[in-house]
């Protein structure tokens, strides 16, 4: 399938009925979008208190095991609260959103978090019982923690920058 196919596709969504019934509610946007936020809020927000014991900053009294087994499924609920309400409201706004950078670049940044933490579960955490009380965690820990943090940060800042008018002229 080209690009240009891709597209077409893509906006054919939203002729589906789902969309119409969704677009023809006044409250059901706002209501959407704000129940993304809220469980982005949350994503980010659980990962950053990981991210933050990983970095030697926060929560240091906590083993790294304790945290991510009391963080993680909460993390994991909201991360798919979060994908379906942005699936919908990728589908409600198709035409804004296949040809956005910003969109582009958030999916890309979500991406890479998701490979940085499979490369921290695959690497550093494998050797958690030697530093899991440690401070500061091993450096490859360190450095799995800010790299997260970052890229979260960025997927919440074009999240938001995506919805204004000029997002798409910005030259990244």
């Amino acid at each position: 399938m080209s690009p240009a196919e891709l597209a077409q596709a893509l906006r054919a969504m939203q002729e589906w009925p789902l969309v119409h019934a969704i677009g023809g509610n006044a409250y059901a946007f706002p209501l959407l979008d704000a129940a993304h936020i809220l469980f982005q809020a949350f994503v980010v927000g659980s990962i950053a208190a990981l991210d933050l014991r990983l970095l030697g900053y926060a929560l240091m009294q906590r083993p790294v095991t304790e945290l991510v087994r009391h963080i993680l499924p909460w993390t994991w609920a909201a991360f798919a609260g979060a994908a379906v309400t942005g699936m919908v409201l990728f589908v409600l706004n198709v035409t804004t959103f296949v040809d956005n950078r910003s969109f582009l670049i958030k999916m890309l940044l979500m991406l890479l978090a998701g490979a940085n933490m499979l490369a921290f579960h695959k690497g550093a955490y494998r050797t958690i019982g030697e530093w899991d009380l440690g401070s500061p965690p091993p450096q490859a820990a360190r450095l799995a923690g800010a790299l997260s943090l970052a890229l979260w940060l960025g997927v919440v800042f074009f999240g938001r920058y995506l919805w204004y008018p000029w997002s798409n002229r910005v030259g990244f």
